[in-house]
């Protein structure tokens, strides 16, 4: 699994509008399957890529081809040389905690629960 990170450039709510409507089509195109590609902040970053690899290769792979700006549209939005990844080996043994989601599931409920309190609370 890799977290791949980009800087979008200063753009317009026009181009930020045809990114999503890219980030679409890329979904429906994509070779490799990712689980998200999502807004955020940190690290001198603003987009972040969560997406699977059976290999070392095929990472690099797919940063170059992120580098080379395979999609062209989005070149003028996406800074292509401010691109960095972090890959993480599933397989390995000794993870500190591997990737579960049945956490990420239980915070969710437990979120909802306590936003549904709060409201028939305020009712």
């Amino acid at each position: 699994m890799s977290i791949i990170m980009f800087k979008l450039k200063s753009i317009s709510f026009e181009q930020l509008q045809e990114l999503h409507q890219a980030a679409h089509e890329l979904d429906n195109q994509e070779r490799r399957p990712f689980l998200l590609i999502m807004e955020g902040i940190g690290l001198g970053k603003n987009l972040a890529l969560l997406s699977f690899h059976e290999s070392y290769g095929d990472y690099a792979t797919y940063i170059r081809e992120l580098k080379e700006a395979a999609h062209s549209n989005m070149r003028a939005i996406i800074d292509v040389q401010d691109i960095e990844g972090f890959l993480i080996d599933l397989n390995y043994e000794n993870h500190y905690q591997p990737i579960t989601f049945s956490k990420i599931a239980h915070h969710l409920q437990a979120q909802a629960l306590r936003e549904d309190a709060n409201k028939r609370k305020n009712e």
